[in-house]
Formats: structure tokens, sequence, C-alpha cells
């Protein structure tokens, strides 16, 4: 990303959000994907915590499992772990928690020993377990993908090089 002088800025930055409106701002890191008038933007979550006596992982997102924020203020996850493994899971995180909590899991898996035949499923546990799941149809998994990524937020980041100590 380059700013208006030209100049390279970081790729990576922190933006503080209250995603589940409980006083508390959660810190999200992430990467900045754009730059508008000294403004730094992006969708992609790194990683989120939240704070109660102690930081708080909630969750962290890699190149194969990439986090986003959505409108609702539910986190998405999508990940692959291969070309037969994909997961898309939609978590919330309640009041005064310090965890997420599975609201939906999609994800693919191997319907035999064969590996010839892909199976999309579905639960609210967050098991990767076809048999507490429901089957779905291919359209259905991949609309559910679509769906998804039409909700994320875009936040605006602070870029970790324009961080500032202000303690004592």
């Amino acid at each position: 990303i380059m700013n208006s002088d030209g100049i390279e800025a970081d790729a990576i930055g922190y933006t503080f959000w209250d995603v589940n409106q409980d006083g508390v701002a959660e810190l999200i890191i992430g990467s900045i994907s754009e730059e508008e008038e000294g403004k730094y933007f992006g969708q992609n979550i790194y990683s989120a915590y939240t704070y109660e006596d102690i930081p708080y992982l909630l969750l962290e997102g890699w190149s194969r499992n990439r986090c986003f924020l959505l409108e609702d203020g539910t986190f998405y996850t999508e990940g692959s772990g291969g070309a037969m493994y994909h997961l898309l899971e939609n978590s919330v995180l309640d009041a005064n928690a310090t965890q997420l909590t599975c609201k939906d899991l999609y994800f693919t898996k191997e319907k035999d020993e064969s590996f010839e035949e892909i199976g999309f499923y579905h639960n609210t546990t967050g098991e990767w377990d076809a048999s507490v799941s429901e089957e779905l149809g291919e359209d259905a998994f991949w609309s559910k993908y679509d769906e998804y990524g039409s909700r994320t937020e875009t936040l605006e980041f602070v870029p970790f090089s324009m961080y500032q100590y202000v303690g004592g």
C-alpha cells in the first residue's frame, strides 16, 4: 500500500471494536488492503482478543484459515485443509464472554474411505463430524460461502507503524 507521497505503509494494523456490545472493546489485528485519504482499511482478521482481567485470544487466522467480522457482530472463518476439506464457521461472542461459540459450521468431508465423493455438511455444535450433521447439497454449501462473503465488514485499522505508547 502506498500513501499519497508514494511511501509504503505497513500492511498490518489494529482496531478496537466492541463486537458484542458489552462495553469492552475487542482488539482486532488484521491486514490493511487499502488506504484512502490517510485512513487504512481491510477485512481480513489475523487475530482477535477480548479482555476480562487478562487478554483472551478469540481467534487467529493464517493463509488457509481466513477470519472476518460480519455486519451482525459475529465472526466468520473460512478454512481449507486441502482440496477436499473446507469449512465455513460463524461464531458469536456473547456479552461478557471470553471465548467464541459456534452458531453454524459448514464443512466438507469425504463420504467414504474411497475418497471419491465429497459430502457437504452443516451443524450448530461446531463438530467436524458428519454423523451429528445435516447433509447438504453442494449448491447450498457454496451459496452459504457467497452469503458470508457478502456480509463482511470493512474495518478501519491503525497501522502498527503509527502506534505511539502513551503510558507511564
